[in-house]
């Protein structure tokens, strides 16, 4: 993911949201990659597969958007799922 042109707009534009962060990176886990989060001094760092639902939605959405920079991005229905206590 950090060799892609757009990942430092990417990791800008999660720094909105998540200020601590510092990078995310693919760390070798056996035969597999597996993306790491990595944030705070000193950096500590998890798998992505911790971080919340919601979370994992902004980093796809962020990704889009930095991919698609200059460009357009669809977003379909950005809200879906996101706030189900709110139709209980």
């Amino acid at each position: 993911m950090k060799l892609t042109p757009w990942y430092d707009d990417l990791v800008t534009y999660l720094k909105d949201v998540r200020p601590t962060l510092t990078g995310i990176e693919s760390l070798s886990m056996g035969e597999r990659d597996e993306p790491f989060l990595f944030e705070g001094e000193p950096r500590v760092g998890y798998p992505l597969a911790y971080a919340g639902d919601g979370f994992q939605r902004t980093l796809r959405l962020a990704a889009a958007l930095a991919e698609a920079k200059g460009g357009v991005v669809a977003i379909d229905e950005p809200e879906a799922f996101a706030h189900p206590r709110l139709y209980a």
